[in-house]
């Protein structure tokens, strides 16, 4: 420059005065200032540009020493000093006070970084030391079983044991906290490196900038206090970050040695939960056999007793055959506690596994990415993680027990406050029941109470047991439901972003004709007619729905003829009933399913058949998944044949139905036959979703749709092109140019993404593309059926009110003393009546027409909702970066 040197620097983006850094989208931005230093000598710029020349700001901070004028003591001291001036004006009170709080939180922040250095330098010197000890005194733990530590065994009291028990599953919960604790901070230290190195950096620059200030003259309109105080606040800056480096390159120089440590407590940890693990297991095992016993004891006990009370008076063999009751009772609830146990530890354990598959996944990913690999292994996760629905009705039966149990407690602890005097319990069955007592009835009564008293103590305590084996039943479903709930969530988030296979390459289809070979099989297709043949003679179900599905196919021309038949007796207001509308869609609906169930069935038999084999099993699965598409196709198709229910009860276009039948076969002979080859070489092939072969599928069957939007949307010649030539619509007009090109596009673009690598991702679209499709044509049926049922009220109430006139106008004829008032309102009577009509079918109609759409925004909600959480993923994306100083 001509009159000075101009000094660039830019700003740090955080540190220890709370510099905020506003992080909003995808490229980075930073905000430069300039400074501009006085006119100063040329010797003097000589000298600050050769300090700071490039290279300068290469070297570690420790090199460049400025060292703080300034304690902690002299900073309370001019404080107190400032506060207790009164000649001071207060702005600048206020400013230099300021400035020495903050001088004085960088002089503790330095303290502070000083004693943590200190302690990442010790703890790297000791760190091997206590990892050897910990091994070691693994060693010597693992030399001891954990079985020959118990101090019980099965002659000890129930009491003793359990209370035992209860000790030991406090230790461990307490060891399982302690082994996630050490997992948590392990995981913590995987990333700490990066945020280091980056922090470095950071306070590098950061030091370089107050170096650089330190080095500015100061400004002449401030006071020498002030000026003293900025500097000050300068100097303990940098020692702040002096300290805070050597701070943070001690945490990175020790870190192997603390993570060594880490994963030594982790792993002494996790030896002390299984030790103790398998103390409960047997402590538990040894309660189990223990009440066991005493169930087996007080049985036969009662048995005895109630065979020795045979032949004895009645009130005696009554409640000897109560206690035998109780007895029995005090079994089964022990049996149900073991089955309850094994439940709650099966659930516990599948809970831990999808936990661990949660955090593996979520680890590769932080590592690695979204890779292929990852995508086959959350595949496999996805298919195997449990139905949650499967838990809740667990958890349901699980509270409708304990409420049986609560009540069933609730009475036996009734009847135990009426034992508690045995005497006054005895008097009242004697009294209601025998007039006279003798002293051998009360005594053997009294004994028969004293044990039924004991029972009863026995089985409140087992019912205590049994509820709170019920809430750990409870706590572990929760806990597997979150798990589901939290990996689940997890796997909608990624699995669509995830790479499936491999991209497609041409070289790839030199393969295909082997893999058309294992698809085409012949040994395949002939285990595929051995099954069917061998589900045929050897299972009734299968016989019979052959037998009934025969009869269907035999029947199908006659339900044709009868819907055709149907639109012979529409139009006429004394025939016409909206019934045979919903007859025709019934019939439609049944005449329809023949050949899918034809095909669900025979899937369903592969499936299940004990000749199965895995290409029957995926020709089966296939089937199933291929019999609905159908049904959908040919439903569709069946309702736009001539006199049939689009045509004569809807009132639909000819060229339009003829449109549409033409298409549905079109998509009936190229895309099912596709999707069939789809499925089934991804069933063959799951772990790389059907070869190259399946592509070949996949592209066939999205172009089939692509074409079949194409020619039934097409604007001039599609199903709509009457409908768009209407005057009032050009709303609809506009949103149909945006929305068409799309809507055939879209296939296309999923055929794309599969070529990518994408399958799951583009199976998995596709599939929501047919189930919004069906759907649509669903709230298309509906619309129509409602529309119908209002044009079928309308013209009753049209044509009862016609018949009115009628009589109304004979009765005029042949009444000739009728007043000429009396003429006149009749006309007026039937003219108000055809308003009202008219008005309530077309409040009518709005009414259907909102319902129909708030149910389709609905239902579209739902049937997508399982994508949005997939959308999560872009909260990563960091559109651009604005810093602020």
């Amino acid at each position: 420059m001509k009159n000075g040197l101009r000094i660039v620097f830019v700003p740090g983006t955080t540190g220890s005065q709370g510099t905020p850094t506003a992080s909003v989208s995808l490229a980075a931005t930073r905000r430069v200032r300039t400074y501009r230093v006085p006119s100063l000598s040329f010797i003097t710029a000589l000298v600050l540009v050769l300090f700071l020349r490039p290279g300068v700001c290469q070297e570690t901070p420790a090199d460049v020493s400025v060292p703080s004028s300034v304690s902690i003591n002299t900073l309370e001291a001019r404080i107190e000093a400032v506060e207790a001036a009164t000649g001071m004006d207060e702005e600048a009170k206020t400013k230099l006070i300021e400035l020495y709080r903050r001088a004085l939180s960088n002089l503790q922040t330095a303290g502070s970084n000083a004693q943590a250095a200190e302690g990442f330098q010790q703890a790297a010197a000791t760190a091997p030391g206590q990892v050897q000890a910990i091994r070691e005194a693994m060693e010597k733990a693992a030399a001891s079983p954990a079985e020959d530590t118990l101090d019980v065994d099965l002659s000890s009291p129930l009491r003793e044991i359990e209370q035992l028990l209860q000790k030991e599953k406090a230790d461990l919960a307490a060891v399982e906290a302690k082994r996630a604790d050490r997992e948590e901070r392990l995981e913590e230290e995987a990333g700490r490196p990066g945020l280091i190195r980056r922090r470095l950096t950071e306070a590098r620059e950061q030091q370089e900038e107050v170096a650089a200030r330190l080095r500015l003259p100061t400004p002449a309109e401030e006071g020498s206090a002030t000026a003293e105080a900025r500097r000050w606040l300068l100097e303990t800056r940098f020692d702040a970050l002096s300290t805070e480096i050597k701070m943070v390159y001690q945490e990175l120089l020790s870190q192997p040695m603390r993570v060594d440590l880490l994963k030594a407590e982790q792993d002494r940890a996790a030896a002390s939960v299984q030790w103790v693990g398998t103390r409960v297991k047997l402590l538990e095992e040894l309660v189990n056999r223990k009440r066991r016993v005493e169930a087996e004891q007080a049985r036969a006990e009662a048995e005895a007793i109630r065979r020795e009370a045979e032949g004895k008076h009645p009130l005696v063999v009554h409640l000897a055959e109560q206690n035998a009751v109780l007895s029995e009772e005090l079994a089964q609830m022990v049996a149900r506690m073991d089955k309850l146990a094994e439940q709650a530890e099966r659930t516990t354990e599948q809970a831990r596994q999808i936990e661990t598959n949660f955090k593996r996944a979520k680890d590769t990913i932080k590592i690695g990415g979204l890779s292929q690999e990852l995508g086959h292994m959350l595949r496999r996760q996805r298919q195997s993680l449990p139905d949650a629905r499967d838990y809740r009705r667990a958890a349901t039966e699980c509270k409708d027990r304990a409420a049986e149990i609560g009540v069933r407690r609730l009475r036996h602890q009734e009847e135990q406050a009426q034992l508690r005097d045995l005497d006054v319990y005895v008097t009242g069955i004697l009294e209601e029941t025998v007039s006279e007592e003798t002293p051998t009835l009360r005594e053997q009564l009294r004994e028969l109470a004293s044990d039924r008293k004991d029972l009863l103590e026995t089985v409140i305590k087992d019912d205590d047991v049994y509820l709170r084996k019920l809430g750990e039943l409870e706590s572990a479903q929760q806990r597997i439901l979150d798990a589901i709930s939290d990996y689940g969530s997890f796997l909608d988030e990624h699995l669509l972003w995830v790479r499936s296979t491999s991209l497609f390459q041409l070289e790839k289809l030199r393969a295909s004709s082997d893999q058309m070979w294992l698809f085409l099989s012949p040994t395949g297709w002939q285990e595929v007619g051995r099954t069917s043949v061998y589900q045929a003679t050897h299972s009734p179900a299968y016989a019979l729905l052959a037998v009934g599905l025969a009869v269907l196919l035999w029947g199908r021309r006659r339900l044709v003829q009868i819907i055709r038949g149907l639109s012979h007796k529409l139009g006429k207001p004394t025939t016409d009933r909206f019934g045979y509308t919903l007859l025709a869609f019934a019939l439609t609906l049944i005449t329809a399913a023949i050949w899918p169930l034809v095909l669900a069935v025979t899937g369903w038999q592969l499936k299940v058949s004990l000749e199965a084999t895995d290409f029957t099993t995926a020709v089966g699965t296939s089937l199933l998944a291929i019999a609905i598409q159908l049904y959908h196709l040919r439903a569709f198709r069946l309702a736009c044949i001539p006199d049939g229910l689009a045509a004569a009860h809807f009132r639909w276009p000819k060229a339009s139905l003829r449109l549409l039948r033409v298409e549905l076969d079109r998509l009936t002979w190229i895309f099912l036959p596709a999707a069939f080859g789809v499925m089934l070489t991804s069933k063959l092939d799951p772990l790389d979703l059907g070869w190259a072969i399946e592509r070949i599928f996949f592209l066939i069957a999205v172009g089939s749709l692509a074409f079949g939007f194409y020619r039934l949307l097409h604007p001039k010649r599609g199903i709509l092109a009457g409908y768009l030539r209407g005057r009032q619509r050009r709303t609809f007009k506009h949103l149909y140019r945006f929305g068409y090109p799309l809507v055939v596009l879209y296939p296309l673009a999923l055929g794309m993404v599969s070529l990518m690598g994408y399958r799951y991702t583009a199976g998995t679209l596709v599939e929501l593309l047919l189930e919004t499709i069906w759907f649509v044509v669903a709230l298309v049926f509906i619309a129509a059926l409602a529309e119908r049922w209002l044009l079928v009220t309308r013209r009753r109430l049209a044509y009862e009110a016609a018949l009115g006139r009628g009589e109304a106008k004979t009765d005029a004829q042949h009444t000739e003393t009728v007043p000429h008032s009396a003429e006149e309102r009749s006309p007026l009577k039937t003219e108000e009546s055809e308003i009202d009509v008219n008005a309530l079918s077309d409040t009518s109609r709005k009414l259907i027409t909102t319902a129909i759409l708030l149910y389709g925004l609905f239902g579209l909600w739902l049937i997508w909702s399982d994508v949005f959480p997939a959308l999560r993923i872009l909260d990563q994306v960091t559109l651009w970066q604005h810093t602020v100083t």
